[in-house]
């Protein structure tokens, strides 16, 4: 991996590293900013507001653990990530528009929850063609 710009030109490794931006940059704009959202949006108490991320939380490592036993048994990853990142979509279009609290912990629930399953994916299909691919140079790819 001398060269850099080569390395960066082939296909896989340049998807690998867009999916990466753009699902860590949409889930690190999404949830410091929710906690505003669930008070000033949705008018919601303290209390309420502590449910809410937890719950989310919760719900996101259930599903996105259901879903890597699932992928391990052959289910296809990107696939996997495609559908999450269209889940982030649906919720962020939702949530334009809700201002019900019990409706908003309800998408959450049902829906954003499988939007955790993306990065764990990406990282084990990085992984995973960091292994067959490149070697030595698989942690380079991966860091």
């Amino acid at each position: 991996m001398k060269n850099y710009g080569r390395f960066l030109t082939q296909k896989a490794p340049l998807s690998y590293l867009l999916v990466s931006l753009f699902s860590g940059l949409s889930g690190g704009f999404f949830y410091p900013l929710s906690g505003i959202y669930v008070v000033d949006g949705l008018n919601a108490s303290p209390l309420q507001m502590g449910i809410f991320l937890a719950v989310s939380i919760l719900s996101g490592v259930l599903v996105s653990q259901r879903i890597a036993k699932l992928s391990d048994q052959g289910w296809d990853r990107r696939k996997i990530i495609m559908w999450s990142q269209v889940a982030f979509i649906i919720v962020m279009a939702l949530f334009v528009f809700i201002r019900n609290y019990y409706l908003a912990l309800l998408v959450m629930v049902l829906i954003a929850s499988f939007t955790a399953a993306a990065m764990p994916q990406n990282f084990t299909m990085g992984r995973q063609y960091a292994d067959e691919h490149l070697g030595d140079n698989g942690t380079l790819f991966l860091s």
